[in-house]
């Protein structure tokens, strides 16, 4: 909880990827607004506790979250702030562990392959 509240005090936001970080940074008393969900799976429990925190973004990175997110943010008619996470299709040569622009990475929408066009038109009918 420290750390959350110097990032408060320096003016920054957050990133959390699980529900206890995100307990963590709301018991730290962490502006929500300034909370940014990451993570490619996202439990329907998370997707309600962050909508109901009132957090300030969700970063999405597949439809099945996608969906999801808006099927929970619809039946309370809430309308999140999403950002799409785009994988580029650019090859680092890196470890393959730690690699996640190149177009077969399970973290983000596929530039070119069309799914991030999709994506954005997906998640900008829904809002």
């Amino acid at each position: 909880m420290a750390m959350c509240r110097i990032a408060e005090e320096e003016g920054l936001s957050l990133d959390v990827v699980s529900d206890g970080e995100l307990f963590t940074a709301l018991q730290a008393g962490f502006p929500a607004e300034r909370i940014h969900f990451h993570g490619n799976n996202k439990t329907p429990y998370e997707i309600e506790m962050a909508l109901d925190a009132k957090i300030g973004r969700f970063v999405v990175d597949n439809f099945v979250e996608l969906r999801l997110l808006n099927a929970i943010a619809g039946e309370k008619r809430m309308k999140p702030n999403v950002l799409l996470r785009i994988t580029p299709g650019v090859e680092a040569h890196t470890h393959e562990y730690i690699s996640t622009g190149q177009e077969d990475s399970k973290f983000g929408f596929d530039l070119g392959n069309g799914a991030a066009f999709e994506a954005v038109k997906e998640a900008s009918e829904s809002a």
